[in-house]
């Protein structure tokens, strides 16, 4: 009898790292906004605001790599036996839920190409474009709960 709770072969170790990187992603992007609510008590477990803004930047971009390694983990394990199975993770289609998850994704794409490489956007507007993380963050989280994977199926069975 096989133990399944040991990683073997590249398909399991792909998916694995795939939904890992999405659920920690998705999890440290909710930490970003709890450290950008400026609340008073977690302010100060930071020495200032200054330093709990560095914090978030440092959760933020963490949360923004795991985040492409999401999509891209997914997509390997299909490569070496079905090209069309990869691009249904590319591609919205027929799956609500990873439609959501592409909207998420390139949502925040765009809002991360606006916050870090236009550098000549005036400070309030740079504010402003971070209330549409909000958005993002709703189309992750909608992605997360209609996604049914194996691991949802171990806790919500």
């Amino acid at each position: 009898m096989q133990d399944s709770s040991v990683l073997t072969g590249y398909e399991q170790i792909t998916y694995t790292i795939g939904i890992v990187s999405g659920l920690i992603s998705y999890t440290m992007l909710a930490l970003t906004f709890v450290l950008a609510g400026r609340f008073r008590r977690i302010e100060n477990l930071f020495g200032g605001l200054d330093k709990m803004y560095i914090v978030h930047a440092i959760v933020g971009s963490g949360a923004f790599v795991l985040m492409l390694m999401h999509p891209i983990f997914l997509v390997l394990k299909y490569i070496p036996v079905q090209i069309s199975l990869a691009a249904a993770y590319l591609l919205p289609g027929a799956h609500r839920s990873i439609n959501f998850g592409i909207a998420g994704f390139l949502t925040i794409i765009l809002l991360m190409i606006l916050t870090l490489y236009i550098k000549k956007i005036k400070y309030h507007h740079r504010k402003n474009s971070h209330t549409f993380f909000s958005i993002a963050f709703l189309f992750v989280a909608v992605h997360v709960f209609l996604i049914k994977s194996s691991l949802a199926t171990i806790y919500f069975p």
